[in-house]
């Protein structure tokens, strides 16, 4: 090999010791608490030789994405080339994105974006555009209705991201396989025990009212006195809500905090340890703000699956006027995951205890795995419609009432 020819090899792995590096690092940090000298320590290189590669961390994480979406693109083909019955490749997508192979690239990745969906909503959304459009064209077969792939591969992702975040992230107890079966079982034959294919029109006759603002809400159910009961507290809970609707909790300096609720800095510290102690009271007030409403605004659904259906246009709403303090749930998982799993988790109970009311009247599925499923469903149609604009609300509950009574099997979405 010439001498060029070694420099460009030399190049090409070095480059890659940087992306594998990073790749570690961001499975298991912030990407904000990764430095480049923490990759160039991790891919044996100076922090100097670094910047012979990359122009910045940001020049590093753009290479990253694209490099990401192509191992992710030739896992996918490859895996799925020579299937030619779409229930079989939905069933494998969702295998594919729920396990990721455990691929330490792709669990990099998986955490990256989700970290970028409140923090860079450009990166965020071109990243999701090419996971949408590889789904796409991998169930793009005839007997496939068009109409419904878009909402169909929305919820192919929803699904498995939550499974992966329950069951490898949060590390919460239970049968991953189950979870993924479960998955592939409501898309293709969906929630309805009802053969007769009912009237849905209830689905947009209710839950059309805007939501109000989480500090409305959280004030009129009486939360910041259930939340907290010492009064300096709840101010400073106001005050850290009113702060989030401009600024990230990381953002938010403790100063900021006291003085937008008239006291001396020296207050915070009579109350709370540190912030994350703060975080963990906002996330209760999140979580517990978030149920109410729902139940209050499905509360007129007459069947469990219009309940369904309503609630998640109520979700939606609620993510549109909320999205500016719903990223610091997102932002939790990467300061302290179990302060995401106290948000998370009553809503999964929550779910699981209502599906296994409604055993009867919904399909028979195991409630805690299709808890996961739908969970997934709501939040990543919440990311994709009124978050990052891939999507209207008009359109994902449009096209949820298509797919999620009867599935694409009894519903005849397969041709």
């Amino acid at each position: 090999m010439s001498d060029m020819g070694k420099r460009q090899a030399k190049k090409i792995a070095n480059r890659q010791k940087i992306i594998d590096a990073f790749s570690d690092l961001a499975s298991r940090k912030s990407y904000f608490d990764v430095t480049i000298g923490d990759i160039a320590r991790k891919a044996g290189i100076s922090p100097s030789s670094f910047y012979t590669y990359y122009e910045s961390k940001h020049d590093l994480l753009l290479n990253y994405m694209d490099n990401s979406i192509t191992e992710l693109e030739g896992i996918i083909r490859n895996s799925t080339e020579k299937m030619k019955d779409p229930s079989s490749i939905i069933r494998h997508l969702i295998y594919t994105l729920s396990t990721l192979y455990n691929n330490q690239q792709l669990r990099g990745f998986y955490r990256t974006l989700r970290e970028l969906e409140f923090v860079d909503i450009q990166i965020a959304t071109k990243y999701y555009t090419k996971i949408l459009e590889l789904i796409m064209e991998t169930i793009d077969y005839p007997l496939l209705k068009n109409e419904i792939k878009p909402t169909l591969t929305l919820t192919i992702i929803g699904c498995s991201q939550f499974i992966h975040l329950f069951r490898d992230v949060f590390h919460l107890p239970g049968n991953k396989l189950l979870d993924i079966e479960v998955a592939g079982d409501l898309l293709l034959k969906g929630l309805s025990t009802n053969d007769h294919k009912k009237d849905l029109s209830t689905v947009q006759r209710i839950g059309n009212q805007e939501a109000g603002e989480i500090e409305v809400l959280a004030e009129r159910y009486n939360l910041y006195e259930e939340v907290a009961k010492d009064k300096s507290k709840q101010k400073l809970l106001k005050s850290s809500l009113n702060l989030l609707s401009t600024k990230n909790f990381r953002e938010i300096k403790v100063y900021e905090i006291t003085e937008n609720a008239g006291y001396a800095v020296g207050m915070f510290y009579k109350i709370y340890e540190n912030k994350n102690k703060l975080l963990e009271d906002l996330i209760k007030i999140m979580s517990k703000t978030l149920r109410r409403y729902l139940k209050e605004c499905s509360s007129e659904a007459p069947t469990p699956l219009e309940k369904e259906l309503i609630g998640m246009k109520c979700f939606l709403k609620f993510a549109a006027k909320n999205a500016k303090i719903y990223k610091i749930v997102r932002e939790s998982e990467y300061i302290d995951p179990q302060i995401a799993v106290s948000y998370y988790k009553p809503l999964l109970d929550r779910y699981i205890k209502r599906l296994s009311k409604e055993r009867s009247r919904i399909l028979t599925y195991n409630p805690e795995s299709l808890a996961i499923s739908l969970i997934g469903i709501n939040h990543v149609a919440g990311i994709m419609g009124p978050i990052l604009n891939i999507f209207t609300i008009d359109d994902i509950i449009t096209n949820m009432t298509k797919l999620l009574p009867y599935g694409l099997l009894r519903n005849g979405l397969i041709a």
